[in-house]
């Protein structure tokens, strides 16, 4: 017969295996969320976009948009692209929200499935490991705001710049 020690060991195990597939792939998602939520306010979040126009943030949105030919081409997309930049980067948000919560409701609804009374124990080691990943892209990858404000202010404008080709 399996002891309740057992089963507590089981759950650990599952939920570091799966906390451990599942927020690597996830994390990113997780520190755009929070990222967008410090700028949920139009004029906040227009105002760090104003700011945004540096010669680096082209480098970076020239990786993705090889249609970008100088820095003049990617200030006038910029220019042309701000009255729409709140709105279609509010969509990105609630989109990836909408996945992430699917996403962990079904990993909050497995473990209460497979191990019943020790549903706790694999989520709260789920969320430990989702933790030290944050940890680790924030203080060994260093991976902060600035970057994931470029990472979606770039996808934003590709994105921008994808609608009005046609």
């Amino acid at each position: 017969m399996i002891d309740s020690r057992m089963f507590y060991i089981i759950a650990i195990t599952s939920g570091l295996i799966l906390g451990y597939l599942v927020s690597r792939r996830t994390v990113d998602l997780v520190l755009l969320v929070a990222y967008h939520f410090r700028y949920r306010e139009e004029d906040k979040y227009l105002e760090l976009y104003d700011v945004m126009d540096t010669e680096f943030n082209f480098d970076m949105a020239k990786a993705t948009m090889p249609s970008l030919k100088s820095y003049a081409d990617y200030l006038k997309l910029r220019q042309v692209a701000r009255p729409a930049a709140y709105d279609m980067s509010t969509k990105q948000n609630k989109d990836t929200a909408s996945f992430l919560f699917k996403s962990f409701l079904l990993l909050v609804l497995l473990p209460t499935i497979i191990f019943f009374k020790y549903w706790y124990v694999f989520l709260l080691t789920e969320v430990f490991v989702m933790i030290l990943f944050i940890l680790h892209r924030h203080f060994i990858k260093g991976y902060r705001l600035d970057f994931y404000a470029i990472l979606a202010q770039s996808t934003m404008l590709k994105e921008y710049q994808d609608q009005h080709k046609k």
